[in-house]
């Protein structure tokens, strides 16, 4: 049986087809969206998670944006190429915008 999207994925999705087409897959144990055949973000955790490098990762981490980690037989293992959407771009769909077209844009 296939795994239903959270309500908050289709609206991500929603606010991110205003840049291009968005397709929305099935990610370990979340979902992840690509533009132009790129990933720039994840919804894992309840976590929506952006695609950086290391000026949109300085820019978020400046908004209180945390790594993507997981729990590996007990280690925690922090992923370094994507942070946290500030909590401030998940009231703002302006912000939340923003945020995404630099992750798409991320090399």
């Amino acid at each position: 049986m296939a795994k239903a999207r959270p309500e908050l994925v289709d609206y991500f999705a929603s606010e991110f087809c205003q840049l291009g087409v968005v397709e929305v897959k099935h990610f370990f144990g979340g979902w992840q969206f690509r533009c132009g055949g790129k990933q720039f973000a994840a919804y894992i955790r309840d976590t929506l998670y952006f695609r950086v490098d290391a000026e949109l990762r300085a820019a978020l981490e400046a908004r209180g944006s945390e790594p993507f980690w997981y729990d590996k037989q007990g280690k925690i293992v922090t992923v370094t190429g994507y942070q946290s959407a500030p909590d401030s771009a998940l009231d703002d769909g302006d912000e939340l915008l923003l945020w995404a077209a630099r992750a798409i844009e991320v090399k």
